[in-house]
């Protein structure tokens, strides 16, 4: 038996021996190679926007786990933007000089001066750097005197205002700089304009050049034909070095670049994406730069994870700081990957030749020395278990420390080892991060306050910015084009207000078209608001303004927008409120005065998307194309002004998280993503699996994902199994609506989704993914009949026409195929003329033209003589006019200014929603619906009141009657 016994246990030892990689570290005093410049993250391109909002001691507590020495990550090197009011990634940093006229005296806008000083007070060695993305209007060129006068304006409003003391420059457009030529240019501008104007000013900052760009290490074939340009550049640098193609030509440096001496940096990488592989990225990677490339300087991208949902790149930062109004944030492995560096190394400590190297899979290790102790470190990453011999020439210690990090356990201080003979074994677990070093007084710092639990942005909400200073940002908004801060109100309106200060745009100047929205745009919320509306005071001093709702994923995607000119032309438009083609719906509005304040609002229930203005219902829109998202506002750029935001959830459902309490999911786990409901979902892959949801109601709906694994859901109410939904889908779709019921009996229900032992033939497997449910208390309302066409039957005639396939007729027939044309030759003074038979009451007209022919027209009703009741310009394809009710027995569109002889598909007239009963006139039938509809006692939102809350204050009471009042003096 011993003998049995001691055989298996032979093969054991081999099996695990066998599983071992092993390599010798020699750790060589002697064998210095380059100097360690540091590890270290941007602040740019918007991505920590949110962070200054959090309330104290919780933003305290973030700062100190990014910049106290010894204590979280521990940052070598803060990089900040040189905001150009126009958007840089994720965002638009402002501008210290938006106008010519402020570069004389700068203004501290924004984040980026504050966290320098927040950096620079908990760690004064800590290096400062900076950067450009795009330029204001104003400049007169990209290597001009304007570009060396502005980064000079913010090193002193840095220096004058905020005390700190810049250390680097990158005195380039970030990533932009790729021609041979355009290089040649950089370099001359810098050493002929911005270097003297920098020292003219008592500055004298270290160059880095070039900054990122597919190109960038093209900078040394400058070099070799203009070698009067190198000695003032300092270091060059790549980004995403180590994750390009290998045939990109900014990948590793060549031999020949290595061999110039000059400074290599990573000035621009990767801080992933929240995961554990983001952390060991950050390591191997960095290790790898400098074995591979010599490159000594890393700056991850971004500090923190600190911007609004739904735009480009979130959830990139070493610390998940985006949820303010809760206080909420998360500490992201890659804070603990940075700190095996930034925590066993300095500044200007060298690399030990003889103490590099690779370790078998994508393991490898650096080893750097203080040149002015006997102190040093090995920082390694082992994919595989490793047994690690080290052997210590020209360094001495008795004993080493050994810092540990593995994806269970984060930052552990595991037992000294002892040094015998110069030298020891380490063995190392897979997939682990080690520093290993004689140096002392390291840390895992934890935050001084408890992190408070995760809430969701606050719905309803509401902004009136009283409690700014001029010249403020408003909270939780963020800018994604342009710049919004507080002002004093214009229009004659007392208190603060939010004005777009960015007055115009140099496209030319901008930073990667593809990240920029085409107007300005602010935007705050939940990427899961549904059903809700969202209203705005809005002053227009030029150009538009528009609010929006159910944006997209990213900030170029505006979601469902109402954008209204100063002459009172609106549209509605789809993800681009420029863009002709994205238009939904447009018109005009008769009568708009844009020297006062007006009321925008936008409501978004289930597919139907509804627009007002001032109260009045302007249009309703079908389109399901996007069932959720954020609000957002903007504007042209112009000095346009907002004021009492308000956003309020509407219709018939509300959401219920998957961990409320009314949830009972035994069995199901969890995970988090910005993409859910409450930023988490439970999931189960196991056939009988059975998460179920008590509520009271009426109804109940279900959301999850679709995913290429998705199994089948079995939903029953109680006992009873009431359907099946397929959760199958070939790509990834989260908070999807996976299940509806309306028809329940008004009481308490349970509702149970159950993992089915059946499954999609296509589907890899049978997972369930449940987002979070939704319950509704009161019926669904029957729909109001849409408004009348009461051009619908009208006689009509016409000043001439082409033929008889041409008649006035056609443009009354439904058929958008079918059209009136005005006879040859005829011009301006055509007319289309609609004869009711009766008097009605209207206030808005649509028409629908053939090829844009009509240049100018007016809307006009008969009384006693023809009277205007709207002028208009441009019809197009579809145009909406709305005017000051008037009421007739007739109506002509009367041509002013045609191209070629004018041409109708449709004319369609409807009646004003004072027409509560949809007859085409307004009497004294419409008080007594009203009177009905008040003395209800319910009112729905999901249906505007069935019509009667002609105010839109979601209630139907005495100002609806004075709204119907005055409609009957017509």
């Amino acid at each position: 038996m011993r003998k049995y016994l001691l055989s298996i246990l032979s093969v054991l030892l081999s099996v695990v021996t066998a599983s071992f990689g092993s390599a010798v570290i020699n750790v060589n005093g002697a064998s210095e190679g380059r100097s360690f410049d540091g590890m270290g993250a941007w602040s740019s391109g918007g991505n920590s926007r949110l962070l200054i909002d959090y309330e104290e001691p919780y933003r305290s507590d973030i700062l100190d786990m990014l910049f106290k020495p010894n204590f979280g990550a521990s940052l070598q090197h803060l990089r900040v933007e040189i905001g150009s009011g126009f958007n840089s990634t994720s965002g638009a940093e402002p501008s210290h000089a938006i106008t010519r006229d402020e570069l004389s005296d700068p203004v501290s806008r924004g984040y980026e001066f504050w966290l320098m000083k927040e950096a620079k007070s908990r760690n004064a060695d800590i290096v400062l750097d900076c950067m450009l993305f795009a330029f204001p209007y104003w400049f007169t060129g990209q290597f001009s005197q304007d570009t060396a006068d502005y980064i000079v304006a913010f090193l002193d409003e840095a220096k004058n205002e905020w005390g700190v003391e810049l250390d680097w420059i990158a005195p380039t457009k970030t990533e932009t700089i790729n021609d041979y030529d355009e290089i040649v240019e950089n370099l001359s501008w810098c050493k002929n304009t911005f270097i003297p104007t920098m020292n003219s000013h008592g500055y004298d900052l270290n160059i880095l050049l070039l900054d990122g760009g597919w190109w960038a290490w093209r900078i040394f074939e400058v070099f070799q034909t203009h070698p009067e340009y190198e000695p003032m550049v300092d270091a060059c640098g790549g980004h995403n070095i180590d994750q390009k193609p290998s045939n990109a030509p900014c990948t590793y440096p060549s031999q020949e670049i290595i061999d110039t001496g000059k400074k290599l940096w990573s000035s621009g990488d990767t801080a992933g994406h929240g995961t554990w592989n983001a952390a060991t990225g950050i390591v191997e990677r960095m290790n790898r730069l400098y074995i591979k490339g010599k490159i000594t300087n890393m700056q991850v991208w971004n500090v923190v994870d600190g911007c609004a949902e739904g735009v480009n790149w979130t959830k990139s930062g070493l610390i998940k700081a985006d949820r303010p109004w809760s206080n909420h944030y998360e500490i992201y492995p890659a804070v603990w990957g940075v700190a095996h560096y930034t925590q066993f190394t300095e500044i200007g400590w060298k690399y030990l030749k003889d103490g590099c190297g690779y370790l078998s899979g994508s393991g490898n290790y650096v080893t750097l020395k203080d040149p002015d102790t006997d102190n040093w470190s090995t920082i390694i990453y082992s994919e595989n278990p490793e047994t690690l011999e080290f052997n210590l020439t020209g360094v001495s210690a008795d004993t080493v420390h050994v810092w540990r990090t593995t994806s269970s356990r984060h930052f552990v201080k595991t037992a000294d080892i002892t040094v015998t003979n110069n030298s020891f074994t380490l063995n190392t677990l897979p997939d682990a991060m080690y520093s290993v070093t004689t140096a002392a007084g390291q840390r895992k710092g934890e935050p001084s306050n408890a992190i408070p639990s995760y809430e969701p942005f606050p719905m309803p909400y509401s902004e009136d910015f009283e409690e700014y200073n001029d010249g403020a940002t408003a909270k939780y908004l963020s800018d994604m084009q342009g710049t919004f801060e507080t002002a004093a109100c214009k229009g004659g309106r007392e208190g603060k207000c939010l004005e777009q200060i960015v007055p115009r745009v140099n496209e030319s100047y901008l930073w990667w078209p593809q990240v920029n929205p085409s107007a300005a745009m602010s935007l705050f919320g939940d990427m899961t608001w549904r059903d809700y509306e969202f209203s705005a005071d809005v002053f227009i001093e030029d150009g538009f303004v528009y609010v929006g709702g159910r944006k997209g994923d990213h900030q170029v995607k505006s979601g469902y927008c109402f954008v209204i000119s100063e002459a009172g032309s609106w549209k509605v438009t789809y993800d681009d409120v420029a863009a002709d083609d994205n238009v939904l719906e447009r018109g005009s509005k008769g009568g708009f005065d844009s020297s006062k304040w007006h009321n925008l609002k936008i409501r978004f229930i289930d597919g139907q998307i509804r627009c007002y203005l001032d109260s009045e219902k302007i249009c309703e829109i079908e389109d399901t194309r996007r069932k959720a998202g954020q609000a957002c506002f903007g504007s042209s750029f112009d000095l346009n002004q907002f004021d009492n935001l308000s956003v309020k959830p509407i219709g018939r459902w509300s959401m219920v998280d998957d961990k409320d309490q009314s949830v009972y999911c035994p069995g199901w786990r969890s995970f988090n993503s910005d993409e859910l409901y409450g930023n988490s979902a439970m999931y189960n892959d196991q056939a009988g699996g059975t998460l179920s949801f008590s509520f009271e109601g009426s109804g109940f709906r279900i959301f999850g994902s679709r995913r290429a694994d998705g199994g089948i859901a079995n939903i029953y109410v109680g006992p009873h199994k009431i359907d099946s939904v397929d959760c199958y889908n070939p790509s990834m779709k989260m908070h999807e609506l996976l299940y509806e019921s309306n028809n329940l009996s008004f009481g308490n229900h349970n509702v149970s989704v159950v993992v089915s032992d059946q499954k999609n033939s296509a589907s890899s497997n049978s997972m369930l993914v449940i987002d979070g449910f939704a319950k509704s208390e009161i019926s669904k309302p029957i729909r109001p009949e849409p408004k009348v066409n009461l051009a619908t039957g009208a006689m009509t005639s016409a000043s001439s026409s082409w033929d008889s396939d041409y008649s006035p007729k056609k443009s009354i027939d439904g058929d958008p195929e079918t059209r009136w044309n005005a006879g040859a030759g005829e011009l301006n003074g055509s007319w289309l003329s609609l004869d009711f038979g009766r008097k009605v009451t209207f206030n808005k007209v649509k028409i629908k033209e053939f090829r844009e022919r009509i240049q100018g027209y007016k809307l006009q009703y008969y009384d006693g003589g023809w009277k205007d009741a709207f002028f208009g310009g441009l019809i197009g394809s579809d145009k909406t006019d709305i005017f000051p009710a008037v009421s007739s027995d007739r109506m002509r569109l009367y041509v002013i200014n045609a191209l070629l002889s004018p041409s109708i598909y449709e004319i369609e007239v409807y009646s004003t929603q004072e027409d509560l009963d949809n007859d085409g006139q307004v009497d004294m039938d419409d008080i007594f619906f009203l009177a009905a509809s008040w003395l209800n006692g319910e009112c729905s939102t999901y249906y505007d009141c069935y019509n009667a809350d002609l105010n839109s204050d979601e209630r139907v009471d005495i100002k609806d009657f004075v709204e119907q009042a005055e409609e009957l003096t017509y």
